[in-house]
């Protein structure tokens, strides 16, 4: 594997960090001062290759302080020839992306694949040669790569045979062991079967205990029998004379009421109390007719508000839309007449005041022909023209006048005077004043035109010149109205005043009539619907619509409440008929067990004597009551009744004599007494042995204890045999693996002792290990030495780290071999070397980046030189 670019966007003081396009090397100096950032591209390269660690945002070191992310990429060779790169980000989570020819796919965080057989630890602390790390491997150090690289001989999967030898021999001594020291399981067992044996004379000693309670116990056992034999004879004849008795004639009592009753079977289905029960029947019977005589009387109200609601509330009801559409149109009209009236008075004010206007301007009363002249008239024109006839008057303009001119009448002018007379035909016939109003206007417009070209003088051309208006044309204008003389000679202001105070007041007037005009078609048109709708009710639609209104509405709540009246009428009737129809058949079946309890009696006691048939029936029924409490009372009192029964026919069958002797009885009584007090004490005696019995064989016993014994005593032979077989393979082992390393120089030391030839120019030419032993763990051996030297001082630094980077070299090789060789780092590894020294280790790093891509990290320009002759690139960080 060869890194052949870099790209960082952002990592630790790393920003812009770019190789450029040419590729690396395989050898790369990256020279730089102190804290230029040597280490934060080691450590990048590091994440490349395995991702970030740790993975969260906020406990990076290396995202840069204000950024968002952490980032860059990389260009990677690969030994198949393949080429890939390999980008990584740090956001709120770590993200990676792997492009390898066409195909990419997400890392995530996970390390490339042909990294993952060194793990990220051991790469950090391998392959990454400091100057404080080649001080050396001490003792504990050297035995682990040892057990994984060479003990085991590459199966990573098996442990190493030091490792089974310590393993076996604590095994061993957990089991035993020579001293007392640790816990020993052997010793234990030892321990405990004394203890047993200790224990055992105690359970011998119960177990004698034990026998001598039970004998004790099986005599009270048979004492306590005897007793209560004895007790029970005793009981039995006691209880014959003192309980039997009362019992026995008890009995004879309930047989006599059994047959003063009767037969019982012909009193079955019969109540108790049946004269009571007769008189309840008779009572309800009367109850229940009265119940039904109410009913028929409750039927009568709501019959009658059925009545209520008759043919015509129906019709009401039926036409309920269309009243309620009459009666809020009504409500609407009722708001329309006091508007008619209120335009009404307007209508007569307005009159009052264009009289009052028109007198003051016409010669003659005001009629429609006049009022539609006024109306087609321009205001604006006439104040022009009566404007610029003053003008002419003010110049002093007394030219002598032309004859007029009649101009040609037009065809436009033609069509709106027909437009304006249909329209006026149309509003006198229709009554449609503001029809009639419109009409009257544009014909009068019309007209007026025409008039006003043909009467129009034509001035002398010296006169249009001076564009004057004379005061002809004023009269023209108004040729059609009779205005008064006053106001024409001359034409001024007042004129149009007057003129247009009667024009505003005829077009008011003319809206104020088409309001009331539109209001009382409104009431026709209600007027109408109150005949229609008054029609279809049959009845009289009056002259009032309004007041049919009124009446229409109180009418048809009137039918609501009547409707829902014999609703719940209709439903009340149900209601009634329904119980009643209960409480009649209810009344039929009193009646019919009435008939069924006197047709029974007369059956059961007709002409028996002792009064009367019902009374006599009562009284068997009330002996067989009496009968069965007594029953009841006895099955309370003695549970076992039967059993007693039973003593009692077998006293009889016995001949037992039912005298009782006071004496005897007392006797009897005394005995009775003395063997309780014994029983119990024979009971409190034979339970506390039998507590004892239990309590000592709860303990431990004979069989048990020895039991225990042999089986521990087992479990001992076999610890035995297992720590000794455990100590046996122990030693076998060790022994193995000396013999095995003794004959069998690993590949790891063979190649470490090859790299040591190289740097030390064959002064030393093998790296050998010493395990045995208390002295030092590497010696150093060389065709000049007679015997090995041991690493250590007083051997020379530079020495020393000469045989350690040997070492070190060697177990890289040994990690990757066979799989991808991962890039080798070297911070300052020859700072203290000489320069002999020096050029062996740049001779073995040049030799070494031939089959792997080597990183030197320096300070010092000339070690960069140095390396650069030997074909390595440099790359240069600023501080």
């Amino acid at each position: 594997m060869k890194i052949e670019q870099i790209r960082i966007d952002g990592f630790g003081r790393l920003s812009g960090f770019d190789t450029g396009p040419k590729r690396l090397g395989s050898l790369v100096v990256v020279l730089g001062p102190n804290e230029a950032g040597k280490s934060t591209l080691f450590h990048f390269l590091t994440t490349a290759l395995y991702g970030f660690h740790p993975a969260a945002r906020d406990r990076s070191p290396y995202v840069p302080w204000g950024a968002e992310e952490a980032g860059g990429e990389i260009s990677l060779r690969l030994s198949s020839g393949g080429r890939a790169t390999v980008a990584r980000r740090l956001r709120s989570s770590p993200s990676g992306t792997l492009t390898f020819g066409e195909d990419s796919r997400e890392l995530r965080n996970r390390p490339l694949r042909w990294a993952e057989h060194v793990p990220r630890t051991v790469f950090r602390q391998v392959f990454a040669i400091t100057l404080q790390e080649l001080a050396g491997l001490d003792e504990e150090t050297w035995a682990s790569i040892q057990d994984r690289v060479l003990g085991s001989m590459g199966a990573s999967d098996l442990r190493s045979a030091r490792e089974v030898a310590d393993t076996l021999e604590r095994e061993a001594g957990e089991i035993w062991r020579p001293n007392r020291r640790g816990n020993q399981r052997l010793r234990d067992l030892q321990s405990e079967i004394r203890d047993l044996r200790s224990r055992r004379s105690a359970a011998v000693e119960r177990d004698r205990e034990i026998r001598a309670l039970v004998e004790e116990g099986e005599g009270v056992a048979r004492r306590l029998q005897e007793a209560r034999a004895e007790r029970h004879r005793e009981k039995l004849v006691v209880e014959r004379l003192q309980e039997l008795l009362p019992l026995k004639r008890q009995l004879e009592r309930i047989e006599a009421l059994r047959r003063s009753g009767g037969p019982r079977s012909d009193l079955v289905e019969l109540p108790d109390d049946v004269v009571g029960h007769r008189d309840s029947l008779a009572n309800r019977g009367e109850a229940l007719t009265r119940e039904i005589q109410a009913l028929d009387d409750d039927l009568r109200e709501p019959q009658a508000t059925i009545g209520d609601f008759d043919a015509r509330r129906k019709v009401l009801l039926d036409q309920r839309d269309p009243i309620a559409a009459f009666v809020s149109r009504a409500d609407l009209a009722q708001r329309d007449r006091v508007r008619l009236a209120d335009l009404e008075t307007r209508t007569g004010e307005l009159e009052v005041r264009l009289a009052a206007e028109a007198d003051r301007l016409l010669s003659t009363p005001l009629d429609g022909v006049i009022g539609e002249t006024v109306l087609a008239t321009s205001v604006e024109l006439l104040r022009d023209r009566v404007e610029r006839a003053a003008a002419d008057r003010r110049r002093g303009d007394d030219a002598p006048t032309h004859p007029a001119a009649n101009g040609p009448v037009t065809w436009a002018q033609l069509a709106a005077a027909g437009i304006g007379a249909a329209i006026l035909a149309w509003g006198l016939v229709e009554s449609v004043t503001p029809a009639t109003v419109l009409g009257a206007a544009a014909t009068a417009v019309a007209v007026a035109t025409i008039l006003q070209r043909r009467g129009t003088a034509a001035p002398p051309p010296a006169e249009e010149a001076r564009g004057g208006i004379t005061q002809r044309e004023v009269e023209g204008m108004l040729a059609n109205i009779p205005v008064r003389a006053e106001y024409l000679d001359p034409p001024a202001q007042p004129l149009v005043q007057a003129f247009e105070a009667v024009q505003a007041t005829l077009r008011e007037a003319g809206e104020v009539e088409s309001q009331a005009g539109l209001l009382r078609a409104r009431s026709e048109e209600l007027r109408t619907e109150a005949q229609a709708l008054a029609g279809g009710l049959g009845r009289d639609a009056g002259d009032d619509p309004i007041a049919l209104a009124r009446s229409l509405d109180r009418e048809l709540r009137e039918a609501e409440r009547a409707s829902d009246a014999a609703a719940a009428a209709e439903r009340e009737l149900v209601r009634v008929e329904r119980l009643r129809a209960g409480l009649v058949a209810e009344l039929a079946e009193v009646d019919d067990r009435l008939a069924e309890i006197d047709q029974r009696v007369w059956q059961l006691a007709a002409g028996a004597e002792g009064g009367k048939p019902i009374d006599v029936l009562q009284r068997r029924l009330d002996a067989h009551h009496r009968a069965d409490r007594l029953q009841e009372e006895l099955e309370t009192a003695h549970p076992d009744l039967e059993a007693r029964i039973e003593d009692i026919r077998s006293a009889e069958q016995a001949g037992v004599t039912w005298s009782v002797d006071d004496e005897d009885l007392a006797r009897r009584k005394l005995r009775i007494e003395e063997l309780d007090e014994s029983i119990e004490e024979l009971r409190g005696r034979g339970d506390a042995l039998e507590r004892d019995v239990i309590h000592r064989r709860d303990q431990e016993t004979v069989d048990t204890v020895d039991s225990e014994i042999d089986s521990l005593k087992e479990e001992a032979l076999r610890l035995t045999v297992e720590r000794d077989k455990r100590w046996l393979l122990a030693r076998l082992v060790r022994e193995a693996d000396r013999r095995f390393r003794e004959e069998h120089q690993p590949d790891l030391l063979r190649l470490a002792s090859g790299y040591l030839e190289r740097l030390t120019d064959g002064r030393y030419d093998r790296l050998m290990v010493q395990e045995e032993g208390d002295g030092d763990l590497f010696q150093l051996m060389g065709p000049q030495l007679p015997a090995p030297v041991p690493l250590a001082r007083p051997i020379s630094t530079g020495t020393l780290e000469q045989a350690y980077l040997a070492l070190r070299l060697a177990i890289v090789d040994h990690l990757d071999q066979g799989e991808e060789r991962l890039p080798l780092f070297l911070d300052e590894a020859f700072v203290n070397w000489d320069a002999s020294r020096r050029e062996k280790g740049l001779e073995v790093v040049a030799e070494l980046a031939r089959t792997r891509q080597v990183f030197a990290f320096t300070c010092h320009p000339e070690m960069a030189e140095h390396l650069e002759r030997r074909g390595a690139c440099v790359l240069r960080l600023a501080r």
